[in-house]
Protein backbone atom coordinates (compact mmCIF):
# COMPACT_ATOMS: atom_id res chain seq x y z
CA UNK A 1 0.00 0.00 0.00
CA UNK A 2 1.00 3.11 -1.06
CA UNK A 3 1.01 6.36 1.48
CA UNK A 4 1.62 9.66 0.55
CA UNK A 5 3.72 11.87 2.87
CA UNK A 6 2.34 14.30 5.63
CA UNK A 7 3.21 17.32 3.06
CA UNK A 8 1.43 15.75 -0.51
CA UNK A 9 -1.92 14.26 1.26
CA UNK A 10 -5.09 16.49 1.06
CA UNK A 11 -6.27 18.38 3.71
CA UNK A 12 -9.71 18.05 3.65
CA UNK A 13 -10.07 14.04 5.23
CA UNK A 14 -8.42 15.97 8.51
CA UNK A 15 -10.22 19.42 8.29
CA UNK A 16 -13.72 16.58 7.90
CA UNK A 17 -12.66 14.97 11.40
CA UNK A 18 -12.10 18.38 12.96
CA UNK A 19 -15.21 19.75 12.04
CA UNK A 20 -17.10 16.37 13.21
CA UNK A 21 -15.77 16.50 16.87
CA UNK A 22 -17.86 18.30 18.20
CA UNK A 23 -20.70 16.25 17.37
CA UNK A 24 -19.11 13.11 19.20
CA UNK A 25 -21.26 11.95 22.08
CA UNK A 26 -17.93 12.83 24.27
CA UNK A 27 -18.39 16.22 23.64
CA UNK A 28 -22.31 16.95 23.92
CA UNK A 29 -24.44 16.47 27.54
CA UNK A 30 -24.75 12.86 28.94
CA UNK A 31 -28.18 13.88 29.99
CA UNK A 32 -29.61 14.04 26.97
CA UNK A 33 -27.09 11.74 25.19
CA UNK A 34 -28.06 8.70 27.82
CA UNK A 35 -31.61 10.22 27.64
CA UNK A 36 -32.31 10.25 23.56
CA UNK A 37 -30.39 6.47 23.81
CA UNK A 38 -33.07 5.32 26.78
CA UNK A 39 -35.86 6.35 24.02
CA UNK A 40 -34.01 4.10 21.18
CA UNK A 41 -33.98 1.40 24.00
CA UNK A 42 -37.53 0.81 25.05
CA UNK A 43 -38.93 2.13 21.72
CA UNK A 44 -37.28 -1.25 20.04
CA UNK A 45 -38.24 -3.49 23.27
CA UNK A 46 -42.02 -1.93 22.73
CA UNK A 47 -41.85 -2.47 19.15
CA UNK A 48 -41.49 -6.23 19.19
CA UNK A 49 -44.59 -6.75 22.13
CA UNK A 50 -46.38 -4.73 19.89
CA UNK A 51 -45.11 -6.83 17.13
CA UNK A 52 -45.96 -10.06 19.17
CA UNK A 53 -49.49 -8.91 20.43
CA UNK A 54 -50.73 -7.88 16.84
CA UNK A 55 -49.99 -11.17 15.92
CA UNK A 56 -53.18 -12.26 18.44
CA UNK A 57 -55.71 -10.25 16.70
CA UNK A 58 -54.66 -9.81 12.96
CA UNK A 59 -55.65 -11.74 10.37
CA UNK A 60 -52.27 -14.10 9.55
CA UNK A 61 -51.62 -12.99 6.01
CA UNK A 62 -51.62 -9.71 7.33
CA UNK A 63 -49.51 -10.62 10.05
CA UNK A 64 -47.30 -12.83 8.07
CA UNK A 65 -46.27 -9.99 5.78
CA UNK A 66 -46.50 -6.83 8.05
CA UNK A 67 -45.50 -8.56 11.44
CA UNK A 68 -42.09 -9.54 9.18
CA UNK A 69 -41.38 -6.61 8.24
CA UNK A 70 -41.76 -5.09 11.90
CA UNK A 71 -39.80 -7.64 13.14
CA UNK A 72 -36.91 -7.04 10.68
CA UNK A 73 -37.29 -3.45 10.83
CA UNK A 74 -37.43 -3.66 15.13
CA UNK A 75 -33.75 -6.56 14.38
CA UNK A 76 -32.05 -4.12 12.40
CA UNK A 77 -32.62 -1.04 14.64
CA UNK A 78 -31.66 -3.08 17.46
CA UNK A 79 -28.33 -4.88 15.88
CA UNK A 80 -27.27 -1.66 13.89
CA UNK A 81 -28.24 1.13 16.51
CA UNK A 82 -27.93 -0.16 20.19
CA UNK A 83 -25.19 -3.33 19.57
CA UNK A 84 -23.00 -0.97 16.86
CA UNK A 85 -22.81 1.94 19.30
CA UNK A 86 -22.70 -0.13 22.06
CA UNK A 87 -19.61 -2.02 21.17
CA UNK A 88 -18.06 1.36 20.72
CA UNK A 89 -19.30 1.74 24.46
CA UNK A 90 -21.36 5.05 23.43
CA UNK A 91 -24.79 3.94 23.44
CA UNK A 92 -25.01 5.04 27.79
CA UNK A 93 -22.08 7.19 28.58
CA UNK A 94 -21.54 7.12 32.44
CA UNK A 95 -19.21 7.72 35.31
CA UNK A 96 -15.64 6.79 34.17
CA UNK A 97 -14.63 4.23 31.21
CA UNK A 98 -14.62 1.59 33.01
CA UNK A 99 -18.34 2.53 34.17
CA UNK A 100 -19.18 3.10 30.49
CA UNK A 101 -17.78 0.07 29.22
CA UNK A 102 -19.70 -2.33 31.95
CA UNK A 103 -23.16 -0.70 31.13
CA UNK A 104 -22.78 -0.70 27.40
CA UNK A 105 -21.81 -4.53 27.73
CA UNK A 106 -24.67 -4.85 29.18
CA UNK A 107 -26.73 -3.37 26.56
CA UNK A 108 -24.68 -4.85 24.27
CA UNK A 109 -25.68 -8.92 25.56
CA UNK A 110 -28.79 -7.84 25.94
CA UNK A 111 -29.52 -7.07 22.56
CA UNK A 112 -27.29 -9.79 21.20
CA UNK A 113 -28.49 -12.82 22.66
CA UNK A 114 -32.00 -13.05 21.34
CA UNK A 115 -30.54 -12.77 17.48
CA UNK A 116 -27.42 -15.24 18.21
CA UNK A 117 -25.04 -12.51 18.18
CA UNK A 118 -21.57 -13.18 20.64
CA UNK A 119 -21.23 -9.84 21.74
CA UNK A 120 -17.81 -9.87 22.70
CA UNK A 121 -16.46 -11.61 19.10
CA UNK A 122 -18.86 -9.01 17.71
CA UNK A 123 -16.77 -6.23 19.49
CA UNK A 124 -13.74 -7.92 19.43
CA UNK A 125 -13.72 -8.54 15.47
CA UNK A 126 -14.70 -5.05 14.78
CA UNK A 127 -18.80 -6.09 13.91
CA UNK A 128 -17.02 -8.99 11.30
CA UNK A 129 -20.31 -11.41 12.51
CA UNK A 130 -21.40 -11.73 9.06
CA UNK A 131 -25.47 -10.09 8.74
CA UNK A 132 -26.24 -12.94 6.13
CA UNK A 133 -25.31 -15.89 9.47
CA UNK A 134 -27.74 -13.71 11.96
CA UNK A 135 -30.27 -13.64 9.20
CA UNK A 136 -30.73 -16.84 8.37
CA UNK A 137 -30.94 -17.50 12.78
CA UNK A 138 -33.77 -14.42 12.81
CA UNK A 139 -35.86 -16.77 10.61
CA UNK A 140 -35.96 -19.46 13.66
CA UNK A 141 -35.95 -17.07 16.24
CA UNK A 142 -38.91 -14.87 15.66
CA UNK A 143 -40.37 -15.29 12.23
CA UNK A 144 -41.31 -19.36 12.87
CA UNK A 145 -42.45 -19.04 16.40
CA UNK A 146 -44.44 -16.31 15.09
CA UNK A 147 -46.05 -18.53 12.45
CA UNK A 148 -46.67 -21.46 15.24
CA UNK A 149 -48.19 -18.90 17.65
CA UNK A 150 -50.49 -17.66 14.71
CA UNK A 151 -51.07 -21.08 13.86
CA UNK A 152 -51.82 -22.40 17.42
CA UNK A 153 -54.06 -18.80 18.22
CA UNK A 154 -55.92 -19.67 15.14
CA UNK A 155 -59.70 -20.11 15.39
Amino acid sequence: MNVLPPSQRPRWPREAREAGRPMLPQHRSRRSHNAINAGVFVSIVVSLALTTWASTWLPMPAFVSLGGLAYGLTVYAGLAVVVHEASHRVFFLVGDAAQTRAVNRVVGWTFSLPFAVHYVRHQEEGHAVRRKQVMGVLVWVFYLPALALLAWTAP
